[in-house]
């Protein structure tokens, strides 16, 4: 959940952050994405069409039967997302992955703004040496992994301008509107004011697009 103060009005809006997570390990690959999330897994954020310089982090499982030396991982991006250069196949690696370990990777992106909300399958190339006999082996494969662009909610208020009536029930409108590229939902919302009693403390909505 994110909290957002809104003065005497303050709004719960659950987050659109949905990690993937691998269901099952293939037998034939050497690398599997157990998961991928924009931001960490300590921090997650959301992303929408827009967005610039997005931390995007993948945890990669390692399967192999001996230490990987070095390892290299290219993406390709769908249409309208590419790193902060520009560039549609970002590559990045690391070095000395022990078997059956589970490693991070980490890739700043940017979304364009004419890019649609949805899951995006995402092709990832890994190239990788390992060493058998003193000699330095080369190996290669494409394995795949799902992201999710669901925007990111923007919630703005506005109360009605209306003179309370002591000692009456006074009805006092409050317009809460989304200007962010993606939907708002489970809002809760906290209403407080002093010398007054709230009859309809904690109103609530289920999605603002």
């Amino acid at each position: 959940w994110h909290q957002c103060a809104c003065g005497p009005l303050q709004c719960l809006i659950a987050a659109g952050v949905v990690p993937f997570t691998s269901a099952a390990t293939p037998s034939n690959t050497t690398f599997v994405v157990v998961s991928s999330i924009w931001g960490t897994s300590a921090s997650p954020v959301e992303v929408g069409p827009g967005s610039q310089n997005a931390l995007l982090t993948l945890s990669i499982e390692y399967t192999g039967g001996v230490q990987a030396t070095a390892i290299e991982a290219v993406l390709r991006l769908p249409s309208g997302i590419t790193d902060v250069y520009g560039d549609s196949a970002p590559v990045t690696g690391t070095t000395g992955v022990n078997p059956h370990t589970i490693f991070q990777l980490t890739y700043n992106l940017n979304i364009a703004n004419n890019v649609a909300l949805g899951t995006y399958t995402i092709p990832i190339q890994f190239s990788w040496t390992t060493t058998a006999g003193g000699s330095f082996v080369s190996s290669a494969e494409t394995d795949s992994f799902a992201v999710n662009v669901l925007g990111i909610a923007t919630l703005t208020y506005q109360p009605s301008q209306v003179s309370l009536n002591t000692g009456q029930v006074n009805n006092v409108k409050f317009t809460l509107t989304n200007t962010g590229t993606g939907p708002a939902t489970k809002i809760s919302t906290t209403v407080s004011g002093s010398l007054v009693s709230v009859l309809n403390v904690q109103p609530t909505i289920a999605t603002l697009a």
